[in-house]
């Protein structure tokens, strides 16, 4: 077999598949008319080589031009492989676009799916898309200018969130309200920047969140919060009225306490002091008129006279606790001196006080309030408190009085300073607030308490 004739047959192969792979690829795309062309020369190549080999292979003699066939056969073999190249590569661009069409409708699926709007508008602010939901919320609006659909304006929105991803290329969150077919809507947007390969935004994605009901319910919220706030006002004032009631009357109760007992010691120590005194003398007188021999009578005379000097006593004691003369003749400074005596002589715990300036005058309410303020702490000590010594400091400093009790005992708790029945707490409080003073106590466990009060030494202190 001569050479010519293989280079002829390889040829006429080559041609036929290439002429197949074109057929399939012109079945495959859309370019028939080129595709049917190339198909034709191709075909026509072939078919004068298959008639050449099927008269050689009949026995005629066939003129046959090597370097021809040799070029025709390269030829044939170039657009073969091309024609599996090209054939390979629409292929991969038919897979690749199935996926990507695939991923595409996953997303379609996913925003179709989703309970937020959302809408794509370019760098005009034109509407390129909106899901269903957005389109049910705010209507139908594609290749509309947003600012035009959704807020009947003619300019862009000034908050618009937008315009800021456009500028900055970031996420910007805004609340909005919307012109919607049923009436104002408020829509939270989330606008977030669509950037190409090089990296400049052309577009802006926004979610768009329904919010009204959540601005109704916040709406009413802060409604009820006003009513509710003009509603306490209402009642702090009229507790405030009451509390000022409550806080006169038992000033007034306190004063006419306080009345009742100087009257009551008054007449005690006038009345009852006078009565024994005059029968002690009576008693003097009939011991001096008993005969020398009367010893019965004598010895009973005796045991009169101490029952009655005994009862002076305990008049005098009962006097002076309802209302210490002393405080109304001596002043504050000796009244405190004399109580913090009888204190450590009743209750064997030394009482040291201490006065700047030595002299201490006040009017007569004050010095009560402070007297009384200073008692009852040191019957809280000899109830409470365990201490082995009192410490008091009474201060007059630029129209303020500092009145301090501090002794060393078991010190007070959290718990008898909340005590609602802590009486005697509670009055010294509302005695030093009715003069427009202040009341504190502190203690700490086994390192005693501190009560301290101050007060105006005047009369422009005094609440009303």
């Amino acid at each position: 077999m001569d050479l010519s004739v293989i280079i002829l047959g390889l040829s006429f192969t080559l041609q036929i598949a290439a002429a197949l792979v074109a057929l399939r690829l012109i079945l495959r795309t859309k370019q028939r008319i080129t595709g049917a062309w190339m198909l034709a020369a191709i075909v026509l190549m072939a078919f004068r080589r298959g008639v050449s080999l099927h008269r050689w292979m009949n026995g005629e003699e066939i003129k046959i031009d090597l370097l021809a066939e040799v070029i025709a056969c390269v030829i044939s073999f170039i657009l073969l492989l091309g024609f599996l190249y090209i054939s390979r590569l629409i292929g991969s661009m038919r897979s690749l676009n199935a996926r990507a069409i695939a991923e595409e409708a996953k997303s379609e699926a996913i925003i179709e799916a989703l309970e937020d709007g959302i809408t794509i508008r370019d760098r005009a602010f034109r509407l390129l898309y909106m899901n269903p939901v957005a389109k049910k919320a705010l209507g139908d609006h594609v290749g509309a200018l947003c600012y035009a659909a959704f807020h009947n304006r003619e300019r862009i929105c000034d908050n618009c969130p937008a315009v800021a991803s456009f500028k900055d290329g970031k996420v910007h969150v805004v609340e909005m309200k919307v012109l919607a077919e049923e009436g104002d809507r408020y829509f939270e947007n989330t606008a977030s920047p669509i950037k190409d390969s090089a990296g400049t935004v052309t577009a802006c994605i926004e979610l768009v969140r329904d919010i009204t009901e959540r601005k109704r319910v916040e709406e009413t919220l802060r409604r009820s919060r006003e009513e509710l706030e003009i509603l306490v006002r209402e009642r702090t004032a009229e507790l405030t009225v009451l509390n000022a009631q409550l806080r006169n009357l038992s000033t007034y109760l306190r004063d006419a306490r306080e009345q009742e007992r100087t009257l009551i010691a008054r007449e005690i120590h006038d009345e009852l002091g006078q009565a024994l005194t005059a029968l002690k003398m009576d008693l003097a007188w009939l011991r001096k008129k008993l005969p020398p021999g009367q010893t019965g009578l004598l010895e009973k005379e005796a045991a009169m006279t101490d029952l009655v000097n005994t009862t002076m006593q305990s008049v005098k004691r009962i006097a002076t606790e309802l209302r210490p003369g002393i405080l109304d003749h001596l002043g504050l400074t000796a009244a405190i001196e004399w109580q913090a005596e009888e204190f450590e002589k009743r209750h064997a715990i030394p009482c040291t006080v201490v006065f700047d300036p030595r002299e201490i005058v006040l009017d007569r309410e004050r010095s009560t309030a402070i007297f009384r303020i200073f008692q009852e702490s040191l019957t809280n000590v000899a109830r409470h408190a365990k201490a082995s010594s009192v410490s008091v400091f009474l201060k007059r400093n630029a129209g303020e009085m500092t009145l301090q009790i501090q002794d060393d005992g078991r010190g007070i708790t959290e718990r008898q300073l909340t005590d609602a029945k802590s009486l005697g707490l509670i009055g010294i409080r509302e005695r030093a607030l009715y003069w427009g003073g202040t009341f504190d106590i502190r203690g700490a466990r086994n390192q005693g308490t501190v009560v301290t009060v101050r007060m105006p030494s005047d009369e422009q202190g005094r609440a009303s």
